[in-house]
């Protein structure tokens, strides 16, 4: 009797509305719930499967790393990193004062730390010093000439170092380079062991007169003549004047 007489509801009749809203919920918690389990399986077995543990347990190797970078990428950095050797290779000979600078604080100081506070202040202020139309170089250029000569002296340290000479041909320019090399390397501390050794082999190629370090010894300070008093007829010297002094008293001639 209800059966024949079943007719379908319209599609604004809220109880339908209400019947398909729960129906969605349902589904959606069956599928977050069959996501959840699945993901949970896979870290289960990721983790026990490739553990090292189980790995030794089994007698199995771990297995390596996966190389994520595509061989089109890895064959790139190969081709830049031979470019940059050869950049290197063709420039040891190549450059000027300013390259011969920063190479011989390379080969000297011989460190792949970051350059501290202090030298960079001092190269800075000696940067600041240098007079307008000399070639004074900015920050960039400056950091892209480090890079540089910090490769060539890595690649060959004895070729960097014979090739200084040819960089700065004039002998008195090689002295204002050592000096302003030593004033640099000496801001933190003096030069030793190591260092000054390299020191004098750059002063020895470069033919200055730098290879005690750059520090001259220092000449003794020059003695004044005694001063003469009295009349101006029969002067007499303050030492003498002192030495007729007895116990405060004045010494009879």
């Amino acid at each position: 009797m209800v059966r024949e007489h079943r007719q379908p509801v319209s599609q604004d009749n809220p109880f339908l509305t209400m019947e398909r809203a729960v129906s969605a919920q349902i589904t959606s918690a069956l599928d977050q719930y069959r996501d959840a389990r699945d993901a949970w399986y896979e870290l289960a077995f990721e983790t026990l499967y490739q553990s090292p543990l189980m790995a030794a347990l089994v007698g199995m190797q771990a297995q390596a790393p996966v190389n994520l970078e595509s061989p089109v990428t890895v064959q790139l950095r190969k081709e830049l990193a031979q470019r940059r050797l050869s950049d290197a290779q063709a420039a040891i000979e190549q450059g000027g004062m300013h390259e011969a600078f920063v190479r011989i604080l390379a080969y000297v100081a011989d460190t792949s730390a970051a350059i501290e506070e202090r030298p960079f202040n001092l190269l800075r202020q000696m940067a600041r010093e240098q007079p307008e139309g000399r070639g004074r170089l900015t920050l960039a250029e400056f950091k892209s000439l480090v890079r540089q000569q910090t490769s060539i002296v890595q690649l060959d340290r004895q070729r960097a170092l014979e090739a200084l000479p040819l960089l700065v041909p004039d002998h008195d320019e090689r002295r204002r380079l050592m000096v302003a090399a030593h004033r640099v390397l000496t801001v933190i501390a003096p030069l030793e062991d190591e260092r000054l050794a390299r020191y004098r082999e750059v002063a020895d190629v470069l033919g200055t007169d730098h290879a005690h370090g750059g520090a001259q010894p220092a000449k003794p300070p020059a003695v004044a003549p005694p001063a003469k008093i009295g009349n101006g007829r029969a002067g007499v010297t303050r030492s003498e004047a002192g030495s007729t002094m007895v116990a405060g008293k004045p010494r009879t001639h």
